[in-house]
């Protein structure tokens, strides 16, 4: 997996590609320089990377979030919120290197289930119990809240879980069956205004 920044990176940015290197323990960062998103796919196809993670800002905050299958997709783009790095959070867990459990909640629908396909595909298929570390991908109305925590038995009768970070909240944008290309890509699905306009109609 490669993960790089838009071209000027804002500090909140940089804080949040380097809370991304420790979720995900196989991401190689590479700066994104001037080359364009088609140009760093090209790049990483012919490197063999898997993923492609491009993280964008807007006022000097994270902004989206690009999650590109390669070779041949699909490509999703997330809008980023409330996002919180490992510092952030009171009273965080110690940090483990051991991959994390998953837990993927409430991904019901069609596009839903190919969303968190998407997402269980950046983490490495092993899964080491021994860290007791555990992600969480929870969809509540479109919106997917992503948390990191440790089990911490404080005795042998007593378990809790104490958050790790980093926290933050993805919403759906756009899907593109193929890698990323806004001009010629076919989009499986986009929000459009009206979806936010219905309340009552989820779609993940």
């Amino acid at each position: 997996m490669l993960l790089t920044r838009g071209e000027h990176p804002c500090y909140r940015t940089k804080q949040m590609v380097k809370e991304i290197r420790w979720l995900f323990p196989n991401a190689v960062y590479r700066p994104r320089k001037n080359y364009t998103l088609k140009e760093i796919t090209q790049f990483c196809i012919n490197r063999e990377f898997t993923d492609l993670l491009v993280v964008t800002d807007r006022l000097k905050e994270p902004h989206n979030l690009i999650v590109s299958h390669l070779p041949k997709g699909p490509t999703a783009t997330f809008r980023v919120s409330n996002f919180l790095t490992h510092a952030q959070l009171e009273d965080a867990a110690p940090r483990t290197e051991h991959y994390p459990e998953l837990i993927f909640k409430n991904f019901d629908t069609r596009l839903g289930r190919r969303i968190s396909r998407l997402l269980q595909c950046l983490f490495p298929s092993k899964r080491d119990y021994a860290g007791r570390a555990v992600a969480t991908f929870h969809n509540q109305r479109d919106y997917i809240f992503l948390r990191t925590h440790r089990y911490i038995f404080d005795s042998m009768d007593e378990v809790r879980l104490q958050e790790m970070g980093p926290r933050f909240t993805l919403r759906l944008l756009t899907l593109q069956s193929g890698t990323f290309d806004t001009k010629f890509g076919e989009f499986e699905w986009y929000r459009k205004k009206e979806h936010d306009a219905d309340k009552l109609e989820w779609y993940l």
